[in-house]
């Protein structure tokens, strides 16, 4: 899974954001996280960060999903560019990118908001 400005990279296939309707990421996961014990279990473990979805909704209806790990709870914090541009080209939703960015508290979403302006700003000038 590769994240570039204008194309994502997911299953060896280069998807251009303008065949894109839709990405959702579930980001939930990563390595060390604890997990309660199952049922009939009284280990808990911890787990391997494997268990991320990211999925592309074409505007053809295909949907192309992958699994991706994140060894950090804020992984995705380093690809928050592009993130950002595929908010302003409407392809991700500000709820889902508050929450795959671990926004989740009134101040962060201002602050969130405000950064969106400054990115939306440096585009206008470049």
């Amino acid at each position: 899974l590769i994240l570039e400005r204008d194309k994502i990279i997911i299953q060896n296939r280069e998807v251009y954001l303008n065949e894109i309707s839709l990405i959702k990421i579930l980001n939930y996961d990563y390595y060390g996280k604890f997990s309660p014990p199952s049922k009939g279990s009284f280990e808990a473990s911890l787990s391997r960060g494997i268990d991320n979805e990211f999925e592309i909704k074409l505007y053809t209806g295909e949907i192309i999903k992958s699994f991706f790990s994140q060894f950090n709870r804020n992984d995705m914090s380093t690809a928050k560019k592009h993130l950002f541009y595929y908010y302003l080209n409407q392809k991700i939703l500000f709820f889902d990118l508050a929450r795959i960015l671990d926004k989740s508290s009134d101040w962060q979403i201002e602050i969130l908001k405000s950064e969106l302006n400054l990115f939306r700003e440096e585009l206008i000038q470049s």
